[in-house]
């Protein structure tokens, strides 16, 4: 069994340590967001881009929705069955549409 020279072990932490900061600020971003969008007001680290009549908001992996329009989405209610709600955002993975 070979033992990793200290270079190697080197390279491998700070290798480590770059994705695993890359992974927390991308986490941050989504969290943020996503927070942002549930609450109604427009997200902070996208881009906005024109889809029609309705906006999108494109970040690092992922899309915020947004339609100027409210309209009825389904949620449970009391039977189960009830549409209520007010779908101005909603955020998607980058490659769904």
């Amino acid at each position: 069994m070979r033992i990793l020279s200290k270079k190697w072990k080197k390279s491998i932490i700070a290798s480590s340590c770059i994705l695993a900061s890359l992974g927390i600020a991308f986490g941050s971003f989504f969290a943020v967001d996503s927070i942002r969008a549930a609450s109604g007001e427009d997200p902070i680290f996208c881009v906005r881009t024109p889809d029609g009549t309705d906006y999108a908001f494109v970040g690092l992996f992922y899309v915020v929705h947004y339609h100027p329009d409210s309209y009825s989405v389904p949620s449970i209610g009391n039977d189960g069955n009830s549409m209520t709600g007010n779908a101005r955002y909603w955020v998607t993975p980058w490659f769904c549409k």
